[in-house]
């Protein structure tokens, strides 16, 4: 918010964080502050217009930077709301025509309503367009821009005294492919920062998600976007002092009295600490926890308030069922570049295989960042507690370590 205001012209901004931190949520509470700063925020939601599963493009992004503002300017009903007189999907089919040549093949487009869901919904259908666009992407971008200057001009239209528009593009964090396509995917997402960052420029301020892995791209990011800003996790144990930090753990038992009642249910809160040390102050696998812990308190018929011991031991019996969730997973050749974060949380080196594996990490939360002064990573501690890590870190240290970053 600070480079938004501070800035005289358009930004370009680059957040992260995982699945279940609370990216959403404070993406949220920055286009209220900004909303009451008298900016126009037009959030968009990237899954309402792409798959998310399957590689993506620029021209995927830029049609959702206009669409978005569309969906925006129809909505809410109001009557002071004047959308352009054509919608973004008709000026997309215009730009097309009434019919596209693939291959040697002529398809046919239909009405806008049905055009725009085989959009949405038809990978094998997109594709084609795509392929018939060849060579056009410029035009798509300014066509794309064009209808965003037009959102921006009706914003100001109906709020005189704004100080500008600000287009947040969430979700697109959770673009991740399978075993499959996994690789595929992620160059994707390089292709559209990298190599065509600057169809991305648009004429006013726009925060992109991009996934956390895009913190560890040595090139074309930095450049043109500045950092990636991640969301950090929870720090609950303080590495230099090797014990627990208590203000971290404070903050993730706060969360979860704010959705039940703690006291209530537990005489003490010993072992919820416990899962809450466990998560690594990763919210989301904080509160999967605290379910199978609630599970296995309705199967056992566990009377309330829980006593200590027998909490202590469904904390426990829950705890190893997500440790071997983790174990299964971790291969063999995870297993050096695990081990490099375990002691050093960091991640001093990492070639060009090792920033596909660590893409995979962060994708399966292997990994988690955290932020206290500067950035710092860590193994999730119920990875560490797996049998494969407690052997690997068993290994006395050598050089091949990559050095520490401490």
């Amino acid at each position: 918010m600070t480079r938004i205001e501070m800035s005289d012209g358009a930004t370009h901004q680059l957040f992260s964080g995982f699945r279940g931190c609370g990216k959403s949520t404070e993406l949220r509470r920055l286009a209220k502050n900004l909303a009451a700063r008298r900016f126009n925020v037009v959030v968009i939601d990237t899954e309402d217009f792409i798959n998310l599963r399957v590689p993506a493009s620029t021209a995927d992004l830029l049609i959702t930077l206009a669409a978005g503002m569309d969906q925006h300017l129809r909505g809410g009903g109001s009557s002071q709301v004047h959308p352009p007189s054509e919608s973004f999907w008709q000026r997309f089919k215009n730009l097309l025509g009434t019919e596209v040549t693939v291959d040697g093949m002529t398809i046919k487009l239909p009405e806008v309503a049905e055009f725009e869901l085989s959009f949405k919904g038809d990978v094998d259908f997109k594709t084609k367009l795509y392929r018939a666009l060849e060579g056009r992407q410029p035009e798509l971008a300014r066509e794309c821009r064009r209808f965003v200057e037009e959102g921006m001009a009706e914003l100001k239209r109906r709020h005189p005294k704004s100080e500008g528009t600000v287009l947040i593009v969430d979700s697109f964090e959770k673009l991740r492919g399978d075993a499959l396509n996994g690789e595929a995917v992620r160059r994707s997402v390089e292709d559209v920062f990298i190599r065509d960052w600057r169809y991305l420029k648009a004429p006013c301020h726009v925060i992109y998600t991009v996934p956390p892995w895009m913190a560890f791209l040595e090139a074309g990011t930095a450049a043109e976007f500045e950092r990636v800003h991640l969301m950090p996790m929870c720090k609950v144990w303080d590495p230099k002092a090797e014990k627990d930090h208590e203000a971290g753990l404070d903050a993730m038992m706060e969360l979860l009295s704010r959705r039940i009642e703690v006291k209530r249910l537990f005489r003490e809160q010993d072992s919820i600490r416990e899962l809450a040390r466990a998560s690594g102050g990763y919210p989301r696998e904080f509160l999967r926890m605290v379910r199978e812990l609630f599970v296995r308190m309705r199967l056992e018929n566990v009377t309330l308030p829980i006593s200590r011991e027998v909490a202590c031991s469904l904390s426990n019996r829950a705890i190893n069922v997500f440790i071997e969730q983790y174990h299964a997973p971790i291969t063999e050749e995870d297993i050096p570049l695990l081990v490099q974060v375990a002691r050093h949380r960091a991640i001093a080196k990492h070639s060009r295989d090792d920033l596909d594996r660590l893409a995979s990490l962060f994708d399966h939360h292997f990994v988690l960042s955290y932020r206290n002064g500067d950035a710092w990573f860590d193994l999730h501690p119920l990875v560490r507690r797996t049998k494969k890590m407690k052997e690997a870190l068993s290994v006395p240290s050598t050089d091949d370590d990559h050095g520490s970053a401490e």
